[in-house]
């Protein structure tokens, strides 16, 4: 059974958290000079590895972790690491099949802070797969654990990420409350990188609401916190953000500098999944400047990085961005069949704002097929969501549309 007691494998934990590999290496050493099968040490190899960046060794050394002795706690804790290991690798149902057996294991054996540790990634794992309601359940329970165990730190961290969940439910008011418990629990603790990003998630919801100017002072000010920190990662996000701001507001030529920004930063860290953002923002905005032929091909070449990536929320929202230019090009059955793509996906994960908008576009294209009374229908729906996310450009936006009828 694996000892988290003993005092070199504290040890060695504590450096790694803090990044200091060579002491890592040293104390780890010592402990497999003892005994090469030391449970301990093998998990923190795969740790190591895992760090390091090589997911093959640390898969090896979690599943030898597994074979090395049958109790329960070891068990659990090699899921544990694999599932980690699956959701950072985004093998979505492999993490939460692994994670879920984890945390269930040590609630039963009543390892609260490990059942915790399961938890919150099991809850974030649900949430990069886009299944929210899962998300949200698992999340409440991981801030119940981790709130017995009085790591507030954690909880800090499990709330943001169920202020993400309610956002992409359009739960905007439960999100706003959850960002601000979040961001004032990381005021506390010091932790501005992660202040930074409660200030763009807030920004996202004024966007939604398209209350404009709050959302700016918000992207604004995870920004400023981002630049002292010298947070490029956060940098990016942040100016994703704001291009997607200045896009709503017909700023093309500032929205493509924020792109570009965003796009420099993740080219220089190595960030393969920030290609598909640029390429489907630019792509829109492409259309919206009426350059519809580069605008086809920019989406085209973002969709095939998200399916690589398996991004099913950026895939709908760029299979929505390509339903429009085939209309803008009079490809009406394309632009049918993506619709109703789109809404079925978009549906199926919860992503309430992503709905309302795309049946809000597939009342425009009913509309132009002549079928006003299902043009209306998809309307009234898509103005209950828009009502119930408080948007108001789009709110009168809709109602326009209905009156036109």
């Amino acid at each position: 059974m694996i000892n988290y007691d003993d005092e070199d494998y504290i040890a060695a934990r504590e450096a790694l958290i803090d990044g200091d590999l060579d002491t890592t290496r040293s104390i780890l050493k010592r402990m497999l000079a003892g005994n090469p099968d030391s449970l301990e040490a093998t998990e923190l190899c795969g740790d190591l590895a895992h760090a390091m960046g090589d997911f093959n060794k640390a898969e090896r050394l979690y599943l030898k972790l597994a074979k090395l002795s049958d109790d329960p706690l070891t068990q659990a804790t090699s899921q544990l690491s694999r599932g980690i290991l699956a959701s950072e690798l985004r093998q979505h149902d492999q993490a939460k099949a692994l994670l879920g057996a984890a945390a269930e294991a040590f609630g039963e054996m009543g390892v609260v802070n490990q059942q915790a540790l399961a938890l919150g990634n099991l809850g974030t794992a649900c949430l990069d797969a886009c299944d929210l309601l899962k998300a949200e359940d698992v999340l409440l329970q991981a801030i119940d654990c981790y709130t017995e165990c009085e790591d507030f730190d954690a909880v800090a961290l499990v709330c943001a990420d169920l202020a993400c969940a309610y956002r992409m439910m359009g739960r905007l008011q439960q999100a706003e409350e959850m960002f601000h418990r979040a961001m004032d629990m990381f005021e506390t603790l010091g932790e501005q990188i992660h202040v930074a990003s409660c200030l763009d998630g807030l920004g996202i919801i004024h966007q939604v609401r398209s209350e404009y100017e709050q959302a700016e002072t918000m992207h604004q000010a995870a920004v400023a916190i981002n630049q002292s920190l010298d947070c490029e990662e956060g940098l990016s996000v942040n100016y994703g953000n704001l291009a997607i701001l200045c896009q709503h507001q017909s700023n093309f030529s500032k929205a493509i500098e924020y792109l570009e920004l965003a796009y420099q930063l993740d080219r220089e860290a190595g960030r393969e999944d920030g290609e598909a953002d640029y390429l489907a923002n630019l792509g829109d905005i492409k259309r919206e400047q009426g350059e519809l032929d580069e605008a086809e091909s920019l989406l085209l070449r973002a969709i095939k990085c998200e399916k690589e990536f398996g991004d099913a929320e950026g895939l709908a929202c760029t299979y929505q961005k390509l339903s429009l230019v085939y209309r803008e090009q009079n490809r009406l059955e394309e632009c049918e069949k993506l619709t109703e793509r789109v809404i079925k996906m978009v549906d199926e994960i919860g992503q309430v704002d992503a709905l309302a908008g795309a049946l809000n576009e597939f009342g425009v294209l009913r509309q132009r097929q002549g079928r006003a009374q299902e043009a209306a229908e998809l309307w009234q729906r898509s103005l209950c969501i828009y009502e119930q996310l408080e948007s108001k450009r789009m709110i009168e936006e809709v109602k326009k549309q209905l009156e036109s009828l």
